[in-house]
C-alpha cells in the first residue's frame, strides 16, 4: 500500500517537472509570442496561501511485538476530520509547496475497540501541475505522526507518507478536492514494538487567501 503510495507519487511529481523545460519549447513552435503570457497568467490561481477543511476515511493494520514473536493487528476503518493549511509556489503550469495537516478519527481502532487510533498530523511537500484552467494533479511526499491510546498511556508512531490527489477551482477562492495518503510508521512504548501501515482517503473543501 505505501509502496504502491510512494510510486504513484513520484511519477505524478516527475510528470509535473517537465514543465519548466517544456516552457523553453512552446515558444519556439509557437510563432505569436504573447500565448504562453495568457496561458501563464490563468493557472496562477492555485498560487498563494490556503486553509482547507477535510473529512474521509482511515484504514490500517500492522504487527506488535510485546515479548517474543510479532502479532497481526487489524484495524477497523474510522471516521476521520481535520483541517489543513499551506502555501503553494507556482511557475507557468508547475505548482509545488508545503502543507500541514491534522485529522482526528473516531472508530479507527483494533478490535473490540483496542488501541484507538485518535490523531493524524502530516507535514507534506507537493509537486503538481495544472490541466486546463481549473484543476491541478500533484504528489506528495513527508512525514507523519500517529497517535493511539495503549494500556500503558497515549502512544506515538511515526515515519514517511506519499500521496496523491487533484484539486479543482469552483472560483478563484473556493476549491474542492481528494487526497490519498499512505503512512508507513513505528515506534516503541512500554516494551513493545509498532510497525503499522495506515492510510486515509479524505475529500477537501478549501479557501485560497
Amino acid at each position: 500500500m505505501f509502496t504502491r503510495a510512494i510510486t504513484m507519487s513520484v511519477l505524478l511529481s516527475l510528470f509535473a517537472l517537465p514543465v519548466l523545460a517544456g516552457g523553453v519549447v512552446e515558444p519556439i513552435a509557437e510563432a505569436p509570442a504573447p500565448k504562453p503570457a495568457v496561458t501563464a497568467a490563468i493557472p496562477g490561481a492555485f498560487g498563494g496561501w490556503y486553509g482547507a477543511l477535510d473529512m474521509g476515511r482511515a484504514s490500517g493494520s500492522g504487527t506488535e511485538n510485546p515479548g517474543p514473536g510479532w502479532l497481526d493487528v487489524e484495524l477497523e476503518d474510522g471516521t476521520c476530520t481535520g483541517g489543513t493549511l499551506g502555501r503553494n509556489q507556482q511557475r507557468g503550469r508547475l505548482v509545488y509547496g508545503a502543507e500541514l495537516r491534522h485529522l482526528q478519527c473516531t472508530d479507527f481502532s483494533g478490535l473490540l475497540g483496542q488501541k484507538p487510533f485518535n490523531g493524524i498530523t502530516d507535514l507534506r511537500l507537493r509537486v503538481g501541475t495544472t490541466l486546463g484552467t481549473r484543476t491541478m494533479v500533484y504528489g506528495a511526499l513527508g512525514y507523519s505522526w500517529v497517535n493511539f491510546d495503549a494500556p500503558f498511556g497515549k502512544q506515538t508512531i511515526a515515519g514517511p507518507n506519499a500521496g496523491v490527489g487533484i484539486e479543482v477551482n469552483a472560483t478563484d477562492k473556493v476549491f474542492a478536492g481528494i487526497d490519498y495518503t499512505a503512512r508507513s510508521l513505528t515506534g516503541e512504548g512500554g516494551e513493545t514494538q509498532f510497525d503499522f501501515n495506515v492510510s486515509t482517503t479524505t475529500l477537501r473543501l478549501g479557501l485560497r487567501f
